[in-house]
């Protein structure tokens, strides 16, 4: 579940330079801490007091997996989790050094996990801490709500999570090759709101040009003509490079998965083929095609991104519903054959 504070920002926190938040004020009842490391007071440095773990983090879905040992644990508290319905509920929160981890308090099995090297964000809440997510990651960009026992608490708290998530980032880094730290940079980039927003501006502009063209219908060879032509080259060379730029941040599987992505890489590899190709037969086809590179727009819309793939989604159902029309009416034929026929 989402949670919004409200309030003014106040300044700079410790950790990893992250924004504390004042919250909305509430009552609440006193939390139970089942386990408090030494690394509860640890400064931003972390200098851990437990084993360091084999592996550097979930590497798939933990979700009904057994909780970690506790001589891997840093945390282990039971803290109030924001669920459906902004509704808290008891939860036990375990921190290891390379994840947030939640269960029910009478449960061993893990319910939720979060890498810290994929945290974006930790904010302080009041009494509250906000965990944001990375979009495209183990949790989608999701954002976690906690709510300790007091505001001191919840301090502490932020002040502890803000510099393991600074040392998870800085461990994961460490251990990448060269070419995963520059994918992962060319990541934030290409997914930053100002890059998406460029890229979107793009394609409007260039689905108004592909609209003037088809009004003008400028002459083969003629000076308008060649200025659409050149545009098009432009556009193209463009959305080339782009549509580079999304197949190498988001390399292998990630990419082919996404039926956006199989889109643009059809639509501008219909464009590139138009324009180096142009003797052979149904290129002006090919060339109409350029007027579905506005469809890429959506995959960049939110709301508009999942009106398609609901509408996508609900196609076979509606063809099954189809057939099962199609064959009650044929019933009904052969029916209406045999008594009236004649």
């Amino acid at each position: 579940g989402d949670h919004h504070a409200c309030g003014e920002k106040a300044g700079p926190m410790a950790g990893i330079g992250l924004t504390a938040v004042a919250g909305r004020v509430g009552g609440r009842r006193d939390g139970q801490i089942l386990h408090r490391s030494k690394s509860w007071t640890l400064q931003p440095e972390m200098q851990f007091k437990t084993k360091d773990p084999a592996s550097s983090g979930l590497q798939e879905n933990v979700t009904g997996a057994e909780l970690p040992p506790e001589d891997y644990r840093e945390l282990d508290l039971l803290i109030d989790k924001m669920c459906a319905a902004e509704q808290f509920k008891e939860r036990r929160f375990i921190a290891t050094r390379y994840d947030m981890i939640f269960a029910k308090p009478d449960n061993t099995t893990i319910a939720d996990a979060i890498p810290l090297r994929e945290v974006r964000n930790v904010l302080l809440e009041d009494d509250c801490v906000r965990v944001e997510t990375m979009m495209g990651g183990y949790n989608s960009g999701r954002p976690y709500v906690v709510r300790l026992e007091s505001t001191e608490e919840a301090a502490r708290m932020f002040k502890v999570l803000s510099g393991m998530v600074r040392w998870a980032i800085a461990d994961s880094k460490k251990r990448q090759k060269f070419t995963d730290r520059a994918r992962n940079a060319c990541r934030d980039v290409y997914t930053s709101q100002w890059s998406q927003g460029l890229v979107a501006a793009l394609i409007i502009l260039n689905f108004i040009i592909n609209a003037s063209e088809a009004q003008v219908r400028a002459e083969e060879g003629s000076e308008v003509g060649d200025m659409f032509k050149l545009f098009d080259m432009t556009f193209t060379i463009i959305f080339a490079f782009e549509l580079l730029v999304n197949m190498f941040t988001n390399w292998f599987r990630p990419f082919w998965d996404d039926g956006w992505n199989v889109f643009d890489f059809v639509v501008v590899s219909v464009s590139i083929i138009a324009l180096l190709v142009n003797a052979l037969p149904g290129m002006s086809v090919l060339r109409l095609l350029r007027a579905f590179r506005v469809l890429r727009l959506f995959g960049r819309m939110g709301a508009q991104r999942r009106l398609i793939n609901a509408i996508v989604m609900s196609l076979w159902p509606v063809c099954n519903a189809m057939l099962v029309v199609l064959l009650v009416m044929s019933i009904y034929a052969i029916l209406g054959v045999e008594f009236y026929g004649h």
